[in-house]
């Protein structure tokens, strides 16, 4: 080392450096000579932007992690490419040891940093809360979420959302794996010992309390101007006033108000039972279920483009100017028998849609997902137009129907599409 100390820098083929190997092998002696040679080892990133801190966060390596952190205190700091400190890896690796070590060196820095450290969001806006409370690992949350002791002097943000909008008790709602866990019960406590609330709950106060203040305050620019002139308690530089304004008289509150009224009809909480439902059910079930309500989608909406006899054939003597003589079903005929298999068919396929619309809600490109499936839908709809007697006038208001069915989902979909703005409008103010 002494003399070629350039040999410590050197990567692999893999991006790793010396310190890289020694950390995640927990070789502490060759740590320490690293150290030695050049404390900035410490700070050096692997091809995938970690640090040697993170490898022995990762491996659980506790001694090397006092190593780091006594000869380089700045590396606590040291986040990844994709946003991870130390505390994100130990946790996303079940490293809850080295993660309980971290949090008690961390209160040898100011409180400041503390804070800062501890509500960091990774590449998906999940904080170390987060990942604790979704992995189910108690003691983590415990010493996050104690308020009588370490807790207090982290000031955890408890209803602070990630990137898909949901608050740590979110994050337990959508990760039960066993019904009446004893574990999520013991969290679910904390959390809510700690003032931590679900999204929607938070979406609901806000409105409230933004309404009750616009009911008080001057709902003018010039009483707005002449009342912040005659308080001192709350006034408002000049440079902000818009930006102020803006805040406190929030354009988009028709959509809050639009999201109170449709959160309390008789359709959305069948809706919230039914989610409710789904979430205390374990993946086994949930698979099951995915798969009888595709077969039934499927097999429904087969019958729609197969229907039973066929479909109608020109053979020359039908009236040349009647439209899409040729494309009608054989069983429109009968009206009555069609109309039942049209209403039965649609009733199955659409129920069966609402199914994987739940069971697919916190899947992965969950947006485009539904525009497919809406597409879809519509597509089923058309279909049963297209194959209708013409002068069959009650297959037009079951499509209605249907139509005002996918409307009611569509006006889910705003909502929660505005729920999520709200919540990114929120974390961008915070951290501006």
């Amino acid at each position: 080392m002494s003399l070629k100390p350039e040999l410590a820098k050197r990567v692999n083929r893999d991006g790793f450096s010396p310190i890289h190997m020694a950390s995640a092998n927990g070789y502490l002696e060759i740590v320490k000579e690293l150290l030695m040679s050049n404390k900035e080892l410490s700070r050096q990133k692997s091809a995938d932007g970690r640090t040697a801190i993170h490898f022995a966060a990762i491996t659980g390596r506790v001694d090397v992690l006092r190593a780091l952190i006594n000869t380089c205190p700045e590396c606590k700091a040291d986040l990844t490419d994709q946003d991870e400190s130390a505390l994100h890896v130990a946790l996303k690796n079940n490293q809850v040891e080295p993660f309980e070590i971290l949090l008690g060196m961390l209160k040898e820095i100011n409180t400041e940093e503390i804070t800062r450290l501890v509500n960091t969001k990774d590449h998906d806006g999940n904080t170390i809360l987060h990942i604790a409370v979704a992995r189910k690992q108690l003691r983590a949350a415990k010493l996050l979420l104690d308020q009588g002791g370490v807790g207090s002097i982290f000031k955890v943000e408890v209803n602070s959302s990630n990137g898909s909008g949901y608050t740590a008790l979110d994050m337990l709602f959508h990760s039960r794996r066993i019904v009446d866990d004893p574990i999520d019960h013991k969290i679910r406590k904390m959390l809510q010992q700690a003032g931590a609330f679900r999204s929607e709950e938070i979406i609901v106060a806000v409105t409230s309390t933004v309404a009750t203040h616009q009911v008080d305050q001057p709902t003018t620019f010039d009483s707005y101007q002449a009342g912040e002139n005659n308080s001192t308690s709350h006034h408002v530089p000049e440079n902000n006033l818009a930006e102020n304004l803006c805040c406190k008289y929030d354009l988009l509150m028709p959509w809050k108000f639009m999201y109170k009224e449709v959160s309390s009809l008789f359709i959305w909480k069948i809706w919230s039972t039914l989610t409710q439902e789904i979430e205390n059910s374990t993946p086994e079930m949930r698979n099951s279920l995915m798969v009888v309500a595709v077969l039934i989608a499927t097999v429904t909406y087969q019958s729609v483009l197969s229907p039973p006899g066929g479909y109608r054939e020109f053979n020359g003597f039908e009236d040349p100017d009647q439209i899409h003589s040729d494309g009608i079903s054989i069983i429109a005929s009968d009206a009555l028998m069609f109309f039942f298999v049209i209403f039965f068919s649609s009733i199955g396929f659409f129920l069966s849609v609402v199914i994987i619309l739940m069971l697919t809600s916190q899947f992965p490109l969950k947006l485009l997902l539904r525009l497919a499936v809406l597409a879809v839908s519509a597509d089923f709809v058309c279909t049963i137009l297209y194959i209708a007697p013409i002068e069959f006038s009650t297959i037009y208001v079951v499509t209605m129907v249907m139509f005002v069915l996918v409307g009611i989902h569509l006006l889910y979909f705003i909502s929660w599409m505005f729920r999520r703005s709200r919540m990114a409008g929120r974390r961008k103010q915070a951290q501006g």
